[in-house]
C-alpha cells in the first residue's frame, strides 16, 4: 500500500492496472484501493497548494485541530518541528 502511494505520489502518470492489480494481489478490496488512492491524492493536492502558496506552520499552536488534519499534522507535531525548518513537509 505505501508504495503504491508512493509511485501515485511521485510517478502519478505512470500509474496502471498492474498498480491495482497488486494491491489486490495482497487482498485489498476496490473500496479500500480507492480509500488508498483518494487519501494519497488528496494529501499531494493539500501538500502541493501549501507549497505553492508558502503556507508554514507557526510554532504558537494557533491552527484549528481541523486546520491541522488537513495537512495531516498534529499540534505535537508541530512543537517537535525545528524552530530552523517550519516549512511543512510530507511525512
Amino acid at each position: 500500500m505505501l508504495e503504491f502511494a508512493e509511485r501515485l505520489t511521485l510517478t502519478p502518470t505512470a500509474m496502471t492496472r498492474d498498480d491495482v492489480d497488486a494491491l489486490r494481489g495482497q487482498g485489498f478490496e476496490d473500496g479500500a484501493i480507492v480509500a488508498v488512492t483518494l487519501a494519497a491524492a488528496y494529501r499531494n493536492y493539500i501538500v502541493r497548494v501549501a507549497d505553492t502558496l508558502g503556507v508554514e506552520l507557526r510554532k504558537d499552536g494557533g491552527y484549528a485541530p481541523e486546520i491541522l488534519r488537513a495537512f495531516g499534522v498534529t499540534a505535537d507535531d508541530v512543537e517537535s518541528i525545528p524552530a530552523t525548518d517550519v516549512r511543512l513537509k510530507p511525512h
